[in-house]
């Protein structure tokens, strides 16, 4: 099969992906089979985090050196996954390389993916998700002091808004932000070329990610930047 053969298959997968609830069906089956898994030679622990509207918890993981003397800093880490999917036990090799580096602890929450609601409850999630380690660092071994927000494709850009959002309500004094290759514009004319013979991601995927995530606003006309 060429490569030109397999575009339609990706654009049917795609479309097969954003229909709910199939879906969002695929995406809870990864995420519940990924939360049976820890992280070897870390403490591992599983909290849920109550959503400050009262709807529901958010499946969180932490993660601790096995050996670190605390408090240690916090990293709150959002999982990729280009808003649509994901779940934080895809980065085990991330936070294991994070506590070698300097040890610290994780708090990576399973928030909202755009498939089960649009923008802003994913985000939301992960602003929770931040005020629960800064009110429950010191609990955890943890230092209230050093909260870092960091995250990778998606997470990195959801990293970025919830720093922001921090700095303008002042509810959190942030230490460090790491995004890593960071989503953040959904104005495909300003991408770079993306590679059409690529089967992980091209421009389609990134217009379709965006609009789940923004496919509220969009309907209700409150955001109309064409993709």
């Amino acid at each position: 099969m060429s490569k030109n053969d397999l575009r339609p298959l990706k654009q049917r997968f795609a479309m097969w992906l954003i229909k709910r609830p199939a879906g969002l069906r695929f995406s809870l089956r990864g995420s519940k089979k990924a939360a049976l898994r820890d992280l070897e030679g870390a403490v591992n622990e599983r909290v849920a985090i109550p959503r400050r509207d009262g709807n529901g918890t958010i499946r969180t993981r932490i993660y601790k050196p096995a050996d670190a003397k605390g408090p240690l800093p916090v990293v709150v880490y959002f999982h990729g996954g280009g808003f649509a999917t994901g779940w934080p036990e895809r980065h085990h090799a991330i936070y294991e390389r994070l506590m070698k580096t300097r040890p610290c602890i994780i708090v990576a929450p399973a928030f909202r993916s755009s498939l089960e609601a649009p923008y802003p409850a994913g985000h939301d999630d992960c602003y929770d998700a931040l005020l629960w380690a800064r009110d429950n660092a010191e609990s955890i071994g943890g230092n209230s002091q050093s909260i870092i927000v960091a995250g990778n494709s998606s997470g990195g850009g959801i990293a970025l808004s919830t720093a922001l959002r921090a700095r303008d309500t002042g509810d959190v004094n942030i230490a460090f932000q790491m995004p890593l290759y960071p989503m953040v514009d959904d104005r495909s004319k300003n991408w770079s070329a993306l590679p059409k013979d690529k089967i992980t991601w091209t421009k389609e995927h990134g217009v379709m990610a965006w609009h789940l995530l923004l496919r509220g606003l969009r309907a209700e006309k409150r955001y109309d930047i064409p993709a």
